[in-house]
């Protein structure tokens, strides 16, 4: 909440700086990743800046690729791609 009352709106895009203290890392990683095309980047005035959304993309493709290294084997969804196929 603003001091005026209003809700307070998060910020759609932020720096590098700004988006590499989100995630908990160094800008010097943070620039790999924007090199590594991992995070998503836009140019406003000549001045890059991450969009808010492609930060929570980029975490949620940490979260499921986690999720994947770590699922015991067979417990995973696959078989719904063949009873699709067989249709």
């Amino acid at each position: 909440m603003n001091r005026d009352g209003t809700a307070a709106v998060p910020p759609l895009l932020m720096s590098i700086p700004d988006a590499a203290k989100v995630l908990g890392i160094g800008r010097s990683s943070f620039y790999k990743l924007l090199e590594g095309q991992k995070i998503e980047s836009i140019l406003v005035g000549g001045r890059r800046m991450i969009p808010e959304a492609a930060i929570r993309e980029y975490v949620a493709g940490l979260r499921a690729a986690q999720r994947a290294a770590t699922a015991p084997p067979g417990d995973d969804l696959d078989f719904l791609e063949d009873i699709e196929a067989a249709k």
